[in-house]
């Protein structure tokens, strides 16, 4: 898998990279009023995803198992 600028559309975790910032994993989830939403790590924040330009993607990804 590769970063793509194509706008996720499943939920799940995933790496983030805007412009000028580092890299972050998020969680998208989807909201039946608000749509899609990205939920930061560390924080209480929520961003609608469709506001989100000029990012890099790469995911959804999976958590490593327990064994």
């Amino acid at each position: 898998m590769k970063w793509t600028t194509d706008t996720p559309t499943e939920q799940g975790l995933y790496w983030l990279h805007e412009e000028d910032d580092d890299p972050n994993v998020v969680a998208l989830s989807k909201n039946p009023v608000h749509g899609m939403l990205v939920l930061w790590h560390g924080s209480e924040s929520e961003t609608p995803l469709s506001i989100l330009t000029n990012c890099r993607w790469y995911g959804p990804i999976t958590p490593p198992s327990e064994e």
